[in-house]
């Protein structure tokens, strides 16, 4: 039987199985061979089909209509029993998680050939920050999903230890790691012992010397261009007139547009109503226009790539153009990486505690950490990589493919206990 290793992302997803050698072999899963797809579904209302990934993102580019979803992992933490209406059917978010990995299964089936009952998934440290009881009910959710995909058996691993599994296959030497995954949602912390005697041990507890995570990862650095940025062009600060008096627009819209997790709520015909009605009597009639305009012509795709490619872009460059030209009247607009640094430092301040609560947990001083390990897509963020060079001395870090690499752990770390279903 085929064992898979499925790291489902919140931003995207990667997959892989044991090559006839015993090696790891990755899968392309996106356009084009790349390995990653992105974690998005779109419901397509023609045609009533639900499609993931890349194509998912093909048919709303082509102009097709329905209901476009990502982010949805972020939701396995959350204390409500989830649901969403699409056309004639309600869907619980198992059953849309289900939808994706059924997806990946299909192509790993037929990149193997053969039957793939057997998945080691990836989970990280925490689905939820402040109750366990969410967290335990986090990963049955997700174990829930994969069983309605067609899996018959699921095993979980932690995400930066799967990570720091397929690394150590690089070690030629006894080495304490702190493995750092920076992903969509979450910023998981491993503190491991790795080496090439420890590798093929059965037991590796005695090598896990402490792990923690944080709700912090490259959705909210999102919401933070979102807010500085790009919220005020959409009328955020303006009023309306309502029986002779000037109201301000309600902050809960604003809100919600600057988390993916909660912009579908947007959609609801109460709240597009209203908007349409605060619009119309709006002190800002161009800005608020784009709002409108943003939920009636169901423009989040393109409007949640542009705030993506602007992140992505400032890692590159110390200023970008942020641009959203399917507006009628299109946005444009600086940012630079100095105030984008600036708007997230409340973020990396996090991500400073949730460090320091690692090391005491493991009582062990940052001295003593010979390497940092970083995966994950918000580690390629300047000011990300600065605060751990700060802490450890550039010359500690390292990092292969930071979209792939837990992908490779699982799949590694299925061989490694004889994982066979």
């Amino acid at each position: 039987m085929t064992v898979a290793g499925i790291d489902f992302g919140t931003t995207n997803s990667t997959a892989g199985y044991l090559g006839t050698d015993g090696k790891p072999v990755m899968i392309s899963l996106g356009h084009g061979g790349e390995l990653p797809t992105p974690t998005v579904l779109f419901a397509d209302t023609q045609d009533g089909r639900i499609y993931m990934g890349d194509v998912a993102k093909s048919r709303l580019i082509n102009g097709a209509e329905g209901r476009y979803m990502r982010s949805l992992k972020k939701y396995l933490g959350e204390p409500d029993l989830l649901t969403t209406r699409i056309t004639r059917y309600t869907y619980t978010l198992e059953d849309l998680i289900a939808h994706f990995l059924r997806g990946v299964k299909d192509a790993l089936e037929a990149e193997t050939g053969k039957p793939v009952d057997a998945v080691n998934l990836g989970r990280p440290v925490r689905f939820n920050d402040d109750d366990p009881k969410l967290d335990k009910q986090g990963q049955q959710r997700l174990e829930n999903a994969a069983k309605l995909a067609g899996f018959k058996h699921v095993r979980f691993q932690f995400e930066p230890i799967a990570a720091a599994l397929g690394y150590e296959t690089k070690l030629d030497k006894e080495t304490t790691v702190l493995v750092v995954d920076v992903g969509g949602g979450t910023t998981d912390y491993s503190l491991v012992r790795l080496g090439p005697d420890r590798a093929h041990a059965a037991d590796r507890s005695q090598d896990m010397l402490g792990y923690h995570g944080v709700y912090v990862g490259g959705d909210l650095f999102d919401a933070d261009i979102i807010t500085h940025a790009v919220t005020p062009e959409l009328g955020r600060d303006a009023t309306y007139h309502l029986m002779g008096k000037d109201l301000p627009w309600p902050k809960y819209i604003f809100q919600s547009i600057a988390s993916w997790a909660f912009f579908n709520r947007l959609y609801d015909g109460t709240t597009r109503k209203d908007i349409t009605d605060m619009h119309e009597a709006s002190s800002q009639p161009i800005r608020t226009a784009r709002l409108k305009q943003l939920l009636d012509e169901y423009l989040y795709f393109e409007f949640s790539t542009a705030v993506e490619n602007t992140k992505k872009d400032l890692s590159k460059a110390p200023d970008v153009t942020l641009s959203m030209p399917f507006f009628k009247s299109p946005l444009s607009q600086n940012v630079s990486r100095s105030a984008f640094d600036d708007w997230t430092a409340h973020l990396r301040a996090r991500l400073d505690v949730a460090l320091e609560e690692t090391l005491a947990q493991a009582n062990l001083p940052q001295n003593r950490i010979d390497k940092v390990f970083l995966t994950g897509g918000t580690t390629l963020n300047p000011a990300v990589r600065a605060l751990f060079a700060a802490r450890f001395g550039a010359d500690k870090l390292v990092w292969t493919d930071v979209f792939t690499s837990v992908g490779y752990g699982l799949v590694a770390d299925a061989k490694r206990v004889g994982y066979t279903a």
